[in-house]
């Protein structure tokens, strides 16, 4: 007979373990696992081109890459015109000259000493050999407006690869590590030119919405799971409808990611920013809940910067190109971070610290600080603290020029 004693430990545990079903503060089961679903999102490009007649140019200036550029231009001319079905190539009378340039190039071949490894269910070992096969390669990149000899964008972009192999099996040929390596340079050139998609692995909350999260969730059916999941009573504790609300948020994510145009992704996003801070506020300690608001944020940003690209088709101007957020920008680096930006992630709920933080990485920042644009901000509910910040940045940029 067991006595008391070895029953209680084993009581507490099952104890316990009721308790964590009940509870929704996890994404995760007891064995670790998650329900996950992976969201396609629009990124848009660096530097959005004006001038639609492009020619794509490769070259290399060491001898042993030439045969390369051939590929590297016919990857990109296919990379760039399959993503934006503005551009048509016209190497006769182009607006915009994008040159791709190898300047190194190398792969490696090497095996290592025999060595003894054990066998499943023998008794002998065996001598085996590791070859590792190793590559790099390095393009300059630029692109320009031929109107002005303006550069676009440029850079210098480097792809690596490095594998072992054991007794050699599987390993890739010299000749696909250069081709998976050139790959690896267009995967990096093309987002600067031209929309891509990026995905966004997101999970879902487990416990009582466990059969909703899997049912619908990983099916991707987010117009019934909103259905079903505003249907419900909320939860009586905040804790636990802080779950729901979340679940309410990401349906509403991916919703905005499916949508036709803009506007009504934009006003999704709003709706899942809405609902990602209830939960937030409803159980604080759940740190995975902050991810996704950010998320959201960055997506408000992307999402307007594709307005003004697809604004700018309709208006075009003398240049060849514009960055991302400003008009009068020397170069394509990057979107110029503005006052509306603030005052639009501020009415989808961004704290200081979120615009702190959006002030401190943007790549440029092109701030209204007079008394008109400091009225705005403080109209829009815009603190004094991330105004100064705005400031502070705007001097630092200035300084650097």
């Amino acid at each position: 007979m067991i006595s008391a004693s070895k029953l209680v430990p084993v009581v507490m545990l099952l104890a316990a373990w009721g308790a964590s079903e009940d509870l929704f503060a996890q994404f995760k089961d007891w064995k670790g696992s998650t329900i996950s679903v992976d969201l396609q999102r629009r990124r848009p490009a660096d530097v959005h081109l004006e001038g639609t007649r492009v020619c794509v140019k490769a070259d290399a200036t060491i001898r042993q890459a030439r045969g390369l550029a051939g590929s590297v231009a016919r990857m990109l001319e296919s990379e760039l015109f399959s993503r934006d079905s503005r551009l048509r190539l016209d190497c006769a009378a182009p607006q915009t000259i994008v040159t791709a340039t190898i300047t190194h190039v190398e792969t490696d071949s090497k095996w290592g000493d025999a060595r003894k490894v054990n066998v499943l269910f023998s008794k002998e070992d065996k001598w085996v050999r590791d070859q590792t096969i190793s590559g790099r390669m390095t393009v300059t990149y630029q692109a320009q407006d031929t109107a002005g000899g303006r550069v676009l964008d440029s850079d210098v972009v480097e792809a690596s690869h490095s594998s072992k192999h054991q007794d050699g099996e599987g390993a890739p040929t010299l000749g696909d590590v250069q081709q998976m390596m050139t790959h690896e340079i267009i995967g990096k050139i093309t987002p600067r030119l031209a929309e891509t998609s990026e995905t966004v692995p997101v999970w879902l909350s487990r416990g009582k919405l466990s059969k909703i999260s899997k049912k619908l969730g990983q099916r991707q059916a987010w117009s019934r799971m909103l259905e079903e999941l505003e249907m419900m009573e909320p939860f009586p504790a905040p804790k636990d409808e802080a779950y729901r609300q979340y679940n309410i948020g990401v349906a509403y994510e991916a919703l905005a990611y499916k949508a036709e145009g803009t506007e009504q992704t934009k006003e999704f996003l709003a709706k899942a920013a809405i609902h990602y801070g209830k939960a937030i506020d409803m159980h604080p300690p759940e740190k995975y809940f902050v991810g996704p608001q950010k998320r959201i944020e960055a997506a408000i940003v992307h999402y307007d910067r594709i307005d003004r690209m697809e604004g700018a088709e309709s208006a075009p101007t003398d240049d060849g190109a514009r960055s991302l957020g400003t008009e009068s920008a020397d170069s394509g680096d990057g979107e110029a971070l503005t006052n509306q930006d603030i005052i639009d992630l501020k009415k989808v709920g961004s704290d200081d610290g979120g615009l702190l933080d959006m002030i401190r990485d943007a790549e440029t920042v092109e701030f209204d600080l007079s008394s008109k644009g400091r009225m705005q901000l403080l109209r829009n509910g815009v603190s004094n603290e991330v105004i100064a910040a705005m400031r502070s940045r705007l001097q630092q940029e200035k300084g650097g020029q």
